[in-house]
């Protein structure tokens, strides 16, 4: 049996195809360990569904593989919402370090709900060591966002973050009928709720 030249190629392009394309749809990938280079862009969308996850379904384990010790976040929307916040305080971070962030997080679940149920991303971006991207959470009413996210440059561990988001359709969300300012402790004093929960 006589096997044609072309035939060994075709089967490797075909390989190297379907891996390509499996890998393409693959939002776990293994992100962890050294990174040599910048981001790729099937790393940033990975590292931007993992990092929405942690808004979904919060899984301590992940997020201690995957932020940095010094990690901090900054959301003055989060600020805004939070009982106690005080207008000096604004350019403090939301979390000051990975510690904060998973306690703050860890409540967060929503079963049987996949990431891209709750959150579409409408636009996204990255460079070397960061991504952007632009989402709607979708609730009623649906939270409009933006999150600007750092990866160290040398693995991929998320270093820094800045999120914000229209916190007025978070506290509609919640049943608040007073909007338009912070009163006292509680965003939402005058209807006598408090700050929404954020997930």
């Amino acid at each position: 049996m006589r096997i044609s030249p072309v035939l060994p190629g075709t089967i490797a392009i075909l390989s190297l195809t379907s891996t390509v394309l499996a890998g393409t749809n693959n939002k776990d990938h293994d992100l962890h360990g050294k990174r040599h280079g910048c981001l790729t862009d099937h790393e940033a969308e990975a590292l931007q569904w993992r990092w929405i996850n942690f808004f979904t379904n919060f899984d301590p384990a992940i997020a201690e593989k995957s932020i940095a010790d010094g990690f901090q976040l900054f959301s003055e929307s989060t600020n805004y919402l939070t009982p106690g916040f005080n207008q000096s305080n604004a350019a403090n971070p939301t979390y000051s370090s990975k510690a904060e962030f998973i306690a703050g997080q860890s409540g967060v679940q929503n079963p049987g709900v996949t990431p891209e149920q709750l959150f579409t991303v409408l636009a996204s971006d990255h460079g070397c060591n960061s991504f952007t991207f632009r989402w709607t959470f979708n609730v009623n009413p649906p939270v409009a966002g933006i999150d600007f996210v750092f990866v160290a440059h040398d693995s991929y561990l998320i270093e820094k973050a800045y999120s914000e988001y229209n916190t007025e359709a978070i506290l509609i969300g919640a049943g608040c009928d007073f909007v338009g300012g912070v009163c006292g402790t509680q965003a939402c004093e005058k209807s006598g709720c408090g700050p929404a929960p954020l997930t």
